[in-house]
């Protein structure tokens, strides 16, 4: 693991908050799970990627 990966999962961090909401696109408006992540990591500065 380079020391980028490895300094960006410790900045990781999922409150209750977070979880709930990935939790409620997921399980009430039916999303899959790996959409709502890539999402929200994309979101929230964790990739940087183009799809």
């Amino acid at each position: 693991m380079s020391e980028a990966q490895l300094k960006t999962l410790t900045a990781l961090r999922f409150s209750n908050d977070i979880i709930a909401e990935l939790d409620n696109q997921i399980f009430c408006e039916n999303k899959a799970l790996d959409d709502v992540t890539l999402i929200w990591l994309k979101l929230n500065g964790f990739l940087t990627i183009q799809n």
